[in-house]
């Protein structure tokens, strides 16, 4: 199972785990701020919404996020083993390498303990 950081529309449970994305396979664990300071922003087009997208960008002067903490099913995040189960996978929602790039980020969960989860 892989730690998942989502923040904007993907903090919503039902969206997330829609059947047009990860059909109910990822597990709320808890609310996660990030470490790292970001500006939360607009900045990228999404054209299966037709609207602009939330994204996060490091920046000093920026402020700590807060988001949602999932688990998932390993083989949902990449296209590759994703598509191999007749499965979307979150880089193929997300756009990755277009929209959006899949990194490690550093979290404090809501207990005060800290973790790496993707993004």
């Amino acid at each position: 199972m892989a730690l998942l950081f989502q923040y904007g529309s993907n903090m919503s449970v039902s969206r997330l785990n829609g059947d047009d994305r990860l059909a109910g396979d990822a597990k709320v664990l808890c609310v996660a701020q990030t470490i790292e300071r970001f500006e939360f922003g607009f900045t990228v087009f999404s054209k299966s919404n037709n609207c602009a997208a939330a994204d996060i960008v490091s920046s000093e002067s920026g402020r700590n996020i807060y988001g949602v903490l999932y688990e998932v099913p390993d083989y949902l995040l990449s296209k590759q083993s994703a598509n191999a189960r007749d499965r979307r996978s979150m880089d193929e929602i997300e756009a990755e390498g277009v929209n959006y790039v899949r990194a490690m980020i550093d979290l404090t969960k809501d207990d005060g303990s800290r973790v790496q989860a993707l993004t």
